[in-house]
């Protein structure tokens, strides 16, 4: 990939295990915003992470919480943007081209525009292709106090679940770990910094027949 990011090797990359479920053939409604947050490699392979824009909730307090999934390269890879739902993704991909779109990504680390369209490119896989999570989790930032604990957590472990649903401890936010660029995205607005809203994305028709999506 072109892409030139940090990779997390750490904590989180200790529970990121080999576990492949491919489920190309099917799409997700637009009903989500996955912008992506950087990376995740392991001994089992490499991950990309997103965040939910669409599920961030703020408080005066300085607190910030928002959703995140954290997705398979090798799944990503299977995803023939041009042809596979019916092209909607390349299409969406050069909406944003075209818009000169730049990614919240370009918050955290600096991009040149191939990185920046391969960025564009990760999330609208992430939003469209049905891409079984390696990791889900929510986070609670503290924004003033520069500290981060997970409120919830999904793994898939060798086929196997493990799910934690009560908040974690607050602990400083590392420069090692991925949350230090979740943080730099959520944590610093700049009226000059925020990145452009593309244009609405195209909706793709659900191919799968189960109604699963």
């Amino acid at each position: 990939m072109r892409l030139k990011i940090w990779l997390l090797v750490g904590a989180v990359a200790s529970v990121l295990v080999a576990v492949t479920y491919r489920s190309v053939g099917q799409a997700r409604t637009v009903s989500q915003d996955w912008k992506f947050y950087g990376g995740v490699s392991s001994p089992n392979g490499q991950t990309w992470c997103f965040y939910d824009a669409r599920s961030v909730a703020r408080e005066a307090a300085g607190l910030v919480q928002v959703a995140a999934k954290c997705l398979p390269q090798t799944d990503m890879d299977d995803v023939d943007v041009e042809t596979d739902f019916g092209g909607a993704i390349a299409r969406n991909v050069a909406r944003k081209r075209r818009s000169h779109y730049t990614p919240p990504y370009a918050m955290a680390e600096t991009l040149n525009r191939a990185e920046a369209a391969d960025i564009a490119r990760l999330e609208e896989i992430a939003d469209i292709a049905d891409v079984e999570p390696r990791v889900r989790i929510s986070y609670e930032l503290d924004c003033t106090k520069h500290l981060v604990r997970p409120l919830s957590l999904y793994v898939k472990v060798n086929g196997k679940v493990r799910s934690v649903d009560k908040p974690g401890e607050w602990k400083p936010i590392s420069p090692r770990e991925n949350s230090i660029r979740l943080s730099r995205i959520m944590c610093r607005p700049r009226p000059d910094s925020v990145p452009r809203s593309p244009p609405r994305p195209e909706a793709v028709p659900t191919t799968d027949s189960s109604g699963t999506g």
